[in-house]
């Protein structure tokens, strides 16, 4: 009986060392770079590559036609509380007007389609 109270010990330290204390959430992560950060030509590479590959309804649009392209620190939309936590949200239209679209980039500069960021206006910059 005590060798079974020992090997059960031994077990429950064993669990007990592998768990991780340390969880965040997404909203305690601190970003990685601000707007002054931001490497505006990997950005506009990044955009425009992402909006050349959105569909526009048989529309063939060049990199020279992706234009207006502004990228703005954003805020989430139902946790504002939580501040910016890295997430970019940008802004272009095609040259000829018939389409302005939106998304988020991240901090490394990766295409997220989540929903329900609002831009915070005076942390923007246009990129041309």
């Amino acid at each position: 009986m005590k060798k079974s109270f020992m090997i059960l010990g031994a077990c429950f330290l064993l669990l007990a060392g592998c768990g991780n204390s340390e969880t965040k959430s997404e909203g305690d992560s601190q970003p990685q770079m601000y707007i002054e950060d931001l490497d505006q030509e990997k950005a506009k590479e990044a955009i425009v590559e992402e909006a050349l590959n959105m569909n526009f309804s048989g529309e063939a649009y060049q990199a020279s036609d992706i234009v207006h392209i502004e990228v703005c620190e954003a805020l989430h939309i139902d946790h504002k509380s939580d501040g910016f936590t890295g997430k970019f949200i940008t802004f272009f239209e095609t040259s000829d007007g018939n389409h302005k679209e939106h998304f988020l980039i991240n901090d490394q500069y990766e295409i997220e389609k989540i929903a329900n960021y609002d831009r915070i206006p005076d942390r923007c910059v246009n990129i041309d």
